[in-house]
């Protein structure tokens, strides 16, 4: 019988040191700052269809203009001066001449790697 308890409070004791060390533990969150940049010099946004001319490329709250230009396949831009926080609101015209007006999100917009 005294086995028994001493194995009672042993486990007792270990399980409360080990509950005691979990919640002692500290966790640790890594979160990018959102004042930095993302280390590409250049970043493109794939579109839904294809684009004849690009009429203006800027932020979509600051109304800051960007620069990019309209890739060979007419279906992307890539963007030069992109901070890769915001995102971006391009006015173009279609293949049939209409005029557009495409919003991308940051989570749209990728690294550009010229082949």
């Amino acid at each position: 019988m005294n086995q028994y308890k001493f194995c009672i409070v042993f486990i007792s004791v270990i399980g409360c040191l080990s509950l005691s060390s979990l919640s002692m533990a500290q966790t640790i969150k890594i979160q990018p700052q959102e004042s930095e940049p993302y280390i590409h010099d250049t970043y493109q946004l794939f579109l839904d269809f294809e684009i004849q001319s690009i009429q203006k490329i800027e932020y979509e709250k600051e109304n800051k203009p960007l620069e990019g230009y309209l890739d060979e396949d007419k279906t992307s831009i890539v963007l030069d001066n992109y901070d890769g926080k915001s995102r971006v609101k391009v006015t173009c015209k279609d293949i049939f001449g209409e005029t557009h007006e495409i919003i991308k999100s940051r989570c749209f917009i990728d690294p550009y790697e010229a082949l």
